[in-house]
């Protein structure tokens, strides 16, 4: 049982689709490519193709952000995760680390709040000595953040404190080691740590005096930092409303090491450092933009779009690179124009008044508004115009008066000869009676239409090719001799005409007449054979060969260096695309190599190639209209191609002609012959 194309394509789709949800984007390109290549018009393969090589070509972005917000991440910097996983998530929306960050960051951000609050009522708690009710309160921050960083440590300070008042077994030995350890913190300036370790003395022994001191000083000293860091907090929100941020920073840097758990100051820190990041970063953007500016007034195409696009990558879609980037190709676009009317005035003084006309107009095409293409282009029209030659009609003068003619000659009135004028006699004797005019009009209409019959049926053969299935026999041929021509089969002549089509390199004229020979003639077989054949052979483009380099004209030069390596790394693009079939992407890369070098053989040379293939897949297609446009197109870079024009000569002729139009021939030279 032969394989179903449609079942096989669609196990290929859903395997495409497969191997994306995976996001193994290299398997999906080589899987796509394979399918695509024997039937380029499947339209779900190519949005995977497309979108997989989008996805390859931003992986190395990707993962730098990636990397990134991970870190932050892990550092519990989410408000500058969340800026980096948004980045991943414009280019790619469904990467699957990148929406796990964005909505764990979210969720702790949204968090911080009822944290806060409930690590403060439990620090409280804790600082009275009720170690159960604080280790409840904070277990609920599990509840409001889970995976909550700080929590471990709060609980273990509960834990610790409870164990070491149910089950140490030396009361002294441990009250002398929390006496040093928040001696410690004291010296260190950590009151509040210092606070909560010494209170774990009283825990132990609630009328240990020396406890009792350290404890009261530790609180006065807790007190005495909240109102430094109250006013250090104030400060740096003064400062940051000024725009200060880096003197407001250094405050915040203060706080938190005297108070490294204090949150507004944490909170307000993060902020301030994304700000100063973002300043940066606009600094950058600025700086970039500024220099591509700079290139665009030096009319250097190459470095100000070098300098857009590394200003989107700072920062994607940023819309002052993205007016830069029309504003460029808007610049080469009128410098193209420039050029054009720069050869124009050229061929002009030339005296090529054909070719001038011809520049100008494509002047006028890549800028409508170019100050002399206009008048230049009037100024030649007039004179194309007068140069062209004038044929002169000839005009008939009107006779004075109807000349009759009757069908017997008029008696000549008995009157002497010599009162008459003798011209008007000569014309009495030569004027025909009346019925013969009408006679005489026949007579050559008849002559006429049987000399166009005669040549139509000797030329027939030559104009149609042989539709009859036989060709037209020679005047010494034994078969002119013999009677009336045998029948031939249905479908004879069609065969026959698109053999000679197909062995003539034609296999879209030869296609439309093998199709029409009836599929109960026994050549319908053969005939569909042929069509396999014809259609093999269509869809067997050219593959790409190698351009030599111009032995005559000026070379291009080209005053940059980095134009030379952008048109070299556009040109190994160019063909890659080509050998791959990607038309398409051939025929942007080559045209970029145009933007930058005008006069760029090999690249023309390439997009004749390219526009003549999307001409054939489009008439491989029958859509007539595309493939017009695409062989024009390829006549722009090579106006003698042969190939090209003969397929505009074939679009035009199944445009002008009915479909049946073989068919109605065929029946005319039977009727003919018979």
């Amino acid at each position: 049982m032969e394989d179903n194309p449609f079942l096989s394509a669609q196990t290929g789709i859903d395997e495409i689709r497969s191997l994306f949800g995976e996001r193994r984007f290299q398997a999906v390109i080589e899987k796509a490519s394979a399918l695509l290549k024997d039937n380029p018009y499947m339209d779900d393969v190519r949005s995977y193709y497309e979108r997989a090589v989008e996805a390859l070509n931003a992986e190395p972005f990707i993962l730098e952000q990636l990397k990134v917000a991970e870190e932050h991440f892990e550092k519990g910097e989410y408000l500058k995760a969340i800026p980096a996983a948004r980045m991943i998530l414009d280019l790619d929306s469904e990467h699957p680390r990148a929406i796990e960050i964005m909505e764990a960051s979210q969720q702790k951000v949204e968090a911080e709040p009822f944290v806060r609050e409930i690590t403060v009522r439990g620090l409280e708690l804790f600082e009275r000595g009720e170690f159960e009710k604080a280790r409840t309160e904070w277990i609920k921050i599990e509840t409001v953040d889970p995976g909550n960083r700080d929590l471990p440590e709060l609980l273990k300070r509960c834990e610790t404190v409870l164990f070491s008042k149910r089950y140490s077994p030396d009361v002294e030995e441990t009250i002398d080691r929390l006496m040093r350890e928040g001696q410690a913190h004291y010296d260190e300036g950590q009151f509040q740590d210092a606070a909560n370790i010494w209170s774990r003395i009283l825990v132990i022994d609630e009328t240990h005096q020396q406890g009792q001191e350290v404890v009261a000083r530790a609180r006065r000293a807790v007190e005495e930092q909240q109102r430094e860091i109250d006013e250090m907090l104030h400060r740096a929100r003064d400062l940051h409303s000024r725009g200060l941020a880096e003197e407001a920073l250094d405050l915040l840097d203060s706080v938190l090491k005297q108070s490294p758990a204090q949150p507004e100051a944490q909170t307000l820190s993060e902020q301030i450092r994304f700000e100063i990041e973002q300043t940066e970063l606009r600094r950058k953007i600025d700086a970039v933009i500024g220099e591509a500016r700079s290139a665009i007034s030096e009319r250097n195409w190459s470095r100000a779009m070098e300098k857009v696009n590394e200003a989107l990558r700072l920062q994607p879609g940023n819309s002052e690179a993205v007016a830069l980037s029309a504003a460029i190709q808007t610049g080469k676009t009128k410098e193209r124009a420039e050029a054009h009317y720069r050869h124009a005035l050229e061929h002009q003084r030339g005296g090529n008044a054909y070719l001038a006309f011809n520049e100008v107009k494509k002047a006028l095409d890549l800028d409508a508004e170019h100050p002399g293409a206009a008048g230049l282009l009037k100024e030649l029209e007039a004179r194309l115009q007068a140069e062209a030659p004038v044929e002169e009609e000839l005009e008939l003068e009107p006779a004075e008066e109807p000349v009759s003619f009757p069908s017997t000659p008029s008696p000549i009135p008995d009157q002497p000869t010599s009162l008459r004028d003798p011209a008007e006699l000569a014309v009495a004797a030569a004027r025909p009676a009346p019925g013969w005019r009408f006679l005489v009009v026949s007579g050559v209409i008849l002559a006429i239409g049987s000399v166009l019959l005669i040549f139509f049926y000797l030329n027939l053969d030559t104009m149609f090719g042989s539709i009859n299935g036989s060709a037209a026999l020679p005047e010494d041929s034994e078969n002119a001799m013999r009677g009336p021509l045998p029948l031939p089969a249905p479908g004879e002549g069609y065969l026959l005409r698109g053999t000679q089509l197909l062995e003539n390199s034609e296999p879209l004229d030869a296609i439309f007449y093998l199709q029409k020979v009836p599929p109960d003639s026994p050549l319908a077989k053969k005939a569909s054979a042929l069509i396999a054949k014809a259609q093999q052979e269509l869809l067997e483009l050219p593959p790409p060969t190698e351009v030599p380099p111009p032995t005559t004209g000026p070379t291009p030069a080209v005053s940059q260096p980095s134009a030379n390596a952008e048109i070299r790394k556009a040109m190994a693009e160019g063909r890659a695309s080509f050998s791959s079939r990607n038309f398409q992407l051939a025929a942007q890369r080559f045209s970029h190599i145009l933007d930058l070098d005008a006069e760029n053989v090999d690249a023309r040379s390439y997009l004749l190639k390219t526009y003549y293939n999307l001409g054939l897949l489009a008439l491989r297609d029958s859509n007539m209209g595309q493939a017009d446009s695409h062989f024009r197109k390829a006549l722009e870079y090579g106006p003698d191609d042969q190939p090209s024009q003969r397929q505009l000569n074939v679009i035009r002729r199944y445009r002008n002609q009915p479909a049946d139009h073989s068919l109605q021939v065929y029946l005319k030279l039977q009727q003919l012959r018979e």
